[in-house]
């Protein structure tokens, strides 16, 4: 079916909120075609929800979401693990009364538990996200795949993790943030990987990695051949077996050359 699969990130991989860069450079999109010309797979991993990914000049064949919560092949789901719905009302009451911002992630909607609010807005247009990709939380019952919250300072964020951590996977956020990722316990971008490489009959060999981040690292560690990006996380100093350049220095595009993958 496909000679190998490459697993990109999105925030920090393909483009840069930090430079003002907010889709990928034409030198990456060029050279993502050319190896879907060549036989290979393009996959998107992203901690976003399908809501949310935004078009951007690539057609990607899967796409790895919510930080492997949902991940799908064309029309085909390939793995989905929800919230248990318990949990969904606890992690939105407790943060509603803790001065904390919570949303909800589905592959259609996201759910906030206070859209007016400015700790929220500054957040989401820090990503170039508008208030209408969003709705206010009502008490729905629908599926959740991942939560991100927003909180004050850091104190608020160690109540919540003695509160919850034993019950879900929560991912550390690049340090001087105020936001971080929780998903279901087992659940991570490996996870869509995984599912992604048997589906395509696809050895880790075969596979090739990008990340900046820490919700990167399960994904990193899954593939044999691992790309961290120039700007990266902390988290991952001492991951990976290749260190690229920069968003915008072209890091994708040199790291391509790197394992031969593309000619100059």
């Amino acid at each position: 079916m496909y000679k190998g699969v490459l697993f990109f990130d999105y925030d920090g991989t393909l483009v840069d909120k930090n430079e003002k860069i907010f889709f990928p450079t034409e030198k990456t999109i060029s050279s993502l075609k050319n190896l879907q010309n060549n036989g290979y797979a393009l996959c998107l991993a992203t901690g976003r929800s399908l809501s949310y990914v935004p078009e951007c000049g690539i057609d990607f064949d899967c796409m790895i979401t919510n930080n492997g919560g949902y991940t799908f092949y064309k029309n085909e789901v390939l793995c989905k693990k929800p919230f248990d719905k318990s949990i969904v009302n606890e992690m939105f009451d407790y943060c509603s009364h803790n001065d904390i911002i919570a949303v909800g992630e589905n592959e259609n909607s996201c759910y906030c538990n206070n859209i007016k609010s400015p700790m929220f807005l500054e957040k989401i247009h820090m990503f170039n996200l508008t208030e209408d990709l969003f709705k206010q939380y009502n008490g729905e019952e629908e599926d959740i795949y991942k939560f991100f919250i927003i909180y004050p300072d850091h104190s608020y964020f160690k109540k919540f993790e003695e509160k919850f951590s034993s019950r879900t996977k929560i991912t550390l956020p690049h340090l001087g943030l105020t936001s971080c990722d929780i998903n279901p316990i087992g659940v991570s971008k490996q996870y869509g990987v995984d599912a992604i490489l048997k589906r395509f009959s696809l050895t880790k060999e075969n596979a090739y990695a990008f990340g900046d981040g820490g919700n990167d690292i399960d994904m990193l560690l899954a593939v044999k051949n691992s790309v961290v990006m120039g700007h990266h996380s902390p988290l991952l100093d001492g991951k990976g077996d290749f260190v690229t350049d920069t968003v915008k220095n072209e890091g994708i595009y040199k790291a391509l050359l790197h394992y031969q993958l593309l000619e100059e």
